[in-house]
């Protein structure tokens, strides 16, 4: 137990494959060694890895019998389950939440945009949603008063 426990803290490769595509995890199972299956799952060990038979851990503590490690696995499958799915519900959330956001600040953009009385196309209206004139620059004024002089 004390070497897995120092393999661990040591930064193995806790979920590496043997020839038969065995992971530690697979061999503490199927051995009835408990207490290296529990330091393993909470070292992170991956438990939907399955081996050259398709079985993974879980699957091979039931086949041979081995009841608490069976339902140890299955606790801890059930943890990461309801982990990921607490993860995929606050995304969808997150996601909601600001498409949200969004749409409420569009809507006072549109709102600031009456307020303010900018009609089509970007120009000024009078309260009565009619287009203001744009007045002639003196400037223009005054070279059209000399052409008529």
């Amino acid at each position: 137990m004390e070497e897995a426990r120092d393999l661990i803290a040591r930064g193995i490769n806790i979920d590496e494959q043997d020839g038969a595509q065995d992971t530690a995890l697979h061999v503490a199972a199927g051995n009835g060694h408990i207490d290296i299956v529990r330091e393993l799952i909470r070292a992170g060990a991956a438990l939907d890895v399955k081996d050259d038979g398709g079985m993974t851990a879980l699957e091979i503590a039931q086949r041979c019998g081995l009841d608490d490690i069976a339902a140890l696995l299955e606790e801890a499958k059930l943890r990461e389950t309801t982990a990921a799915d607490q993860m995929a519900a606050a995304a969808v959330a997150a996601t909601a939440e600001a498409a949200l956001l969004q749409e409420l600040e569009e809507e006072d953009h549109q709102q600031d945009k009456k307020q303010i009385g900018v009609g089509g196309g970007g120009q000024p209206t009078t309260k009565g949603g009619k287009k203001k004139k744009k007045k002639k620059s003196s400037r223009k004024q005054t070279s059209n008063n000399k052409q008529k002089q």
